[in-house]
């Protein structure tokens, strides 16, 4: 672990795709079984930074310090 935020200017620019569903307006939505088709499926490309250590852990998942490119601080877990 590493509780101080990375030199970005040293680590090295990443490719990434964030995937996502729409936001359901309601639990009957989400109880359908065709939901989770990969036709609602949305994917978008993403230019990114990490750093090597997370600065924090939870029981499932370990957090880290990332940049969007270009710039725009966010938590990666």
């Amino acid at each position: 672990m590493n509780p101080n935020e990375p030199n970005w200017n040293i680590l090295p620019l990443q490719e990434g795709v964030v995937m996502w569903y729409h936001i359901l307006n309601t639990l009957e939505e989400l109880k359908d079984p065709n939901y989770f088709n990969k036709s609602n499926l949305f994917s978008k490309s993403l230019s990114f930074k990490i750093a090597s250590q997370p600065f924090s852990a939870g029981v499932e998942k370990y957090a880290y310090f990332a940049l969007d490119m270009p710039t725009k601080k966010m938590v990666m877990k």
